[in-house]
Formats: structure tokens, sequence, C-alpha cells
């Protein structure tokens, strides 16, 4: 480290005392007097509210693909794309990028998930292995059902869909540290989407989930999708069965889901 980046981190590290000056023995007088200064320091250096936050986090925020290979071509993919980046503090965006060279006729699009280094790895991860092994349990617990051709497609896109909507709500209640019983609770009270205080300062996947917003907003042109399709709802029940089954973090291999048994009948 230069002797630069060392007075930047002391000058950082500063703010964030001052910042945090709070406690129950300092007048209104002292707090304000102690976030001027941290104003003032902010401003004379450069820096923003996330360049004190990232510290205290230890890792920078990164862009990378879900998956160079894949592009978006059906509407589950979308639900399950945010099901599972969502609550693992990231943000995803699609682009158009021309894949003639790889035989392609159009432009696709493609996906890049932003967040944290070891979140977006996490979620690279599930995304290597999810979709694929609830694309099998919903093919084969279609074809069980007697749905073909068509139909099959239907039944696959209504299951994937409710799978995707069980994955997150997992997802989330693992980020809170919440059991199924509290995280219901506070979805009656409305507070589910956002936690936003926690003791006395924001919490650790608040203060994330704003970074990357902040980030995002400064270095994209956003691209969003929209889908028109028909949902039968043939394959909920099933989905969500599924959604509920499917591990969700290390040490998955290609047997650990041959055993799930699903199908609800149609």
């Amino acid at each position: 480290m230069n002797g630069d980046e060392s007075k930047v981190k002391k000058v950082i590290e500063q703010i964030r005392k001052l910042m945090n000056f709070s406690d129950g023995n300092a007048s209104e007088a002292e707090v304000a007097n102690a976030m001027a200064i941290a104003q003032e320091l902010l401003e004379k250096y450069q820096l923003s509210i996330s360049d004190i936050e990232k510290q205290e986090i230890g890792e920078e925020i990164v862009t990378e693909y879900i998956d160079p290979e894949f592009h978006v071509t059906r509407p589950w993919q979308r639900e399950l794309i945010r099901a599972i980046v969502k609550p693992l503090c990231g943000r995803h965006f699609t682009q158009q990028e021309d894949w003639s060279e790889w035989g392609w006729k159009n432009y696709v699009r493609t996906v890049k998930v932003v967040g944290y280094y070891s979140d977006v790895q996490l979620i690279k991860y599930l995304w290597s292995y999810i979709p694929k092994v609830l694309m099998d349990m919903a093919d084969a617990a279609g074809r069980e059902q007697g749905f073909y051709h068509h139909e099959l497609a239907m039944y696959k896109n209504s299951f994937m869909i409710a799978a995707a909507e069980v994955i997150r709500d997992r997802l989330e209640r693992r980020k809170h540290g919440m059991t199924e019983k509290e995280a219901q609770a506070l979805k009656d009270l409305q507070e589910a989407a956002r936690l936003k205080r926690m003791g006395k300062g924001k919490a650790l996947v608040i203060m994330k989930e704003e970074n990357v917003d902040e980030y995002m907003e400064k270095n994209f042109v956003l691209y969003y999708l929209s889908y028109s399709t028909r949902d039968t709802g043939w394959g909920t029940d099933d989905g969500k069965e599924a959604g509920s089954k499917i591990h969700l973090g290390a040490g998955v291999n290609s047997g650990t889901h041959s055993k799930l048994k699903i199908g609800s009948g149609k």
C-alpha cells in the first residue's frame, strides 16, 4: 500500500468513527458536530458513503456473467434469476450481444450479475445447477402425468415459476436468519422486503443492497425484458414442492436430487 492509499484508509476509518459517534454519553450537539466533521472530510477527499461501508464489508463490487454461455429465452428464466440474485444482495441486468460468430442469426440477451464478490460467486454456483435440476424434475413429472408437446411446455413453465417463488422465499429467510414462521409474521406486517434498521445501525444486508444499487446506477444503462405467456398453473403445486426440496448450497452432485418424488396429477 502506498502513502496515498494509507492516508485515505486512515481518513475512511476516522469518518467511520465520527459517523458512529452516537453513544449514550454524547449530546445532540456533539453528535451534530461529529456529523459535520465527517461531511467535511467526505467532501475534502472526494469520498462517498459507499467508500466507507465498503471498507467495513471488506469486498469489492464486481460485475460478472451469471454464465457466459447462457442467454434468456424463456419466461421462467427471468423469474428464477431474480429469485436467486435478489435475496443474495445482488442485482442483475440483461444486455444485447452479437453471437453471430457462434452461429446465432440474431442478437441475444445475456445476463450479468452485480454484487459483492463472494455473493456473486454463490449466485453463479447456484445458477450452475438449479435450472437444470428443476427442469429435469419438471420434465419427468410432466411426462409421468401425461403431458406432451405444447402442454408439457406449459406445465414446465408453471412448474419453474412456482419453484422460483419458493426458492426466493427460502433464500430470503436465510439472508435474514429467520425461521419460516418468523418470515411469515414479518410478511404479515409488510416488512419482509426491506429491514431498514437493526440495532443502532443499518443491517449489513441492507448496506450491501444499497451499495450495489448505487454502483449499478453509476455504471450501467439497464435493460428490462417483458414477457407475455399463458400460465395454465398445471405445474404450480409440483413446482412449489420441488422448490422446497432442492438443495441450496455446497455439496451438490448428480445424485443429490435423484430420489426426490413429486407429482400431484393433472
